[in-house]
């Protein structure tokens, strides 16, 4: 019973601590801000401006009405399906957080809302930490000269005034003198899993057509980014500059730097990259793995760089890894290093060069493993290793194999490796990407010559 009694008025006392505990607690928690839930607005060719945008039934239809809205972390701007606008530019400005970023995306059913020929852009993104997804844009033709060649300067996605940490993903761009243009005012961005294909405006055309520029799939102009898994096809100029090269480029670098370009497929145009220096800016530190590259376009190039002796260079560090090309047309070459292609320059490792004049030129010393270099026509394509030591032109002769790499089968875009190909556990353990361009883990041991692992 004493210890009954004991209990009993402890019980009470702590009941009363307890009851008095739960109050403070139940003032302290209504004290504490409750974060505000995430807001769906809606955006629809059919819609409202004067409704509330909270839903598709209620959905606004201008673009200057949504740029009016205060979007916040974790919130969403939804474009209807099916729906087109013209004539303006969606500017997205707001910006998310790293652990709640802003979806600009589509909703209903149907084909992705398009949207085309905006001010300069069509979509201008000055905002961070945001997904853009589900969207096409698009120039129709405009100050077309004789020959069909569209004049000016405009460009798809456009991400510039501090954009960063912003991935356009699933996303359609075309017709435009670039389809994704990453500003020098832009960093840490990712382009992934996207459509970009036809972009073939020029800024000039006329009596120098050294000055022509333009017909780029992404132009890169900054720092940090990450361009993957992309389809690239036909970013090609209407027409030739007096004879001049005909401007094409998958995806142009000018004095980016730390840019991951990996798992892309190419097709139709003249270049996949092409990267130059500014006298205050190198480019730098960029790499290529895991790229196909097919074209037909007479002379072709896969990579073009330089070294300190050219006017765009030297462009520091560029690795070339595991990539696969298949470039029928006369005089195309792999990768072309000029200028002085000095040390540390260029790095070239574990790819299948298939190309009709050259799979390698490099005036000057390269780091190098073992490449495959084939062609589909007569006679076999050159390495060509000049002003180099004596020990790189020994390591591209002892490094590069010479065959038919026997693919599945080239002619329908299978560039899978058959049983017996010499490519097959041919490379070296250099890498960095940990699947191949199936987004296949890579297999134990020695792996596979190009974009391709085999799993033999």
């Amino acid at each position: 019973m004493r210890t009954s009694v004991g209990v009993g008025r402890r019980s009470t006392w702590f009941a009363a601590l307890v009851a008095a505990s739960t109050l403070a607690g139940a003032a302290i928690v209504a004290s504490t801000p409750v974060e505000a839930a995430s807001t769906t607005y809606y955006l629809s060719c059919r819609g409202n401006d004067g409704a509330t945008g909270r839903s598709p039934s209620k959905a606004w239809r201008s673009f200057t009405r949504a740029e009016q809205a205060e979007l916040r972390p974790g919130d969403k701007l939804l474009l209807e399906r099916n729906c087109t606008w013209t004539g303006d530019r969606l500017d997205i400005a707001w910006s998310g957080t790293s652990t709640k970023r802003i979806l600009i995306g589509n909703y209903g059913s149907g084909s992705k809302p398009l949207l085309r020929d905006g001010k300069n852009s069509v979509v201008k993104i000055t905002g961070s930490h945001l997904i853009v997804r589900g969207l096409r844009v698009h120039w129709r033709p405009f100050n077309q000269i004789a020959c069909g060649q569209s004049i000016g300067e405009v460009y798809g996605f456009n991400l510039t005034g501090g954009a960063s940490n912003v991935t356009i993903t699933k996303s359609e761009a075309s017709g435009a003198t670039a389809g994704v243009h990453l500003s020098t005012r832009s960093s840490n961005n990712k382009i992934l899993d996207n459509d970009i294909f036809e972009n073939n405006v020029l800024t000039s055309f006329g009596s120098n057509p050294a000055r022509d520029l333009g017909a780029w799939g992404v132009l890169v102009r900054s720092d940090g980014n990450e361009i993957a898994y992309n389809r690239l096809r036909d970013n090609t100029a209407s027409c030739r500059n007096q004879g001049y090269k005909l401007h094409s480029n998958s995806i142009e670098l000018y004095e980016a730097t730390n840019t991951s370009i990996h798992h892309n497929r190419s097709e139709g145009d003249r270049v996949f990259s092409e990267l130059g220096s500014s006298a205050a800016k190198k480019a730098s530190n960029n790499l290529f793995e895991r790229n196909i590259f097919v074209t037909d376009q007479p002379d072709s190039r896969f990579i073009t760089t330089r070294g300190a002796d050219d006017g765009f260079g030297p462009v520091r560090s560029t690795r070339v890894l595991h990539n696969t090309t298949y470039q029928t047309g006369a005089r195309s070459q792999g990768v072309v290093c000029g200028g002085g292609c000095g040390n540390g320059v260029l790095e070239v490792r574990n790819n299948i060069f298939v190309a009709e004049e050259k799979a390698l030129f490099a005036n000057g010393n390269v780091t190098l493993g073992p490449n495959l270099a084939w062609s589909v026509g007569p006679g076999d394509p050159l390495v060509q290793i000049i002003r180099a030591s004596n020990q790189t032109v020994a390591d591209a002769e002892r490094l590069t194999i010479t065959a038919d790499p026997r693919f599945q089968n080239a002619n329908r875009g299978n560039f899978r490796l058959k049983r017996g190909s010499p490519a097959v556990n041919a490379a070296d353990s250099t890498r960095v990407s940990r699947t191949d361009f199936a987004n296949r883990g890579l297999q134990s041991g020695r792996a596979d010559l190009g974009a391709y692992d085999s799993w033999y």
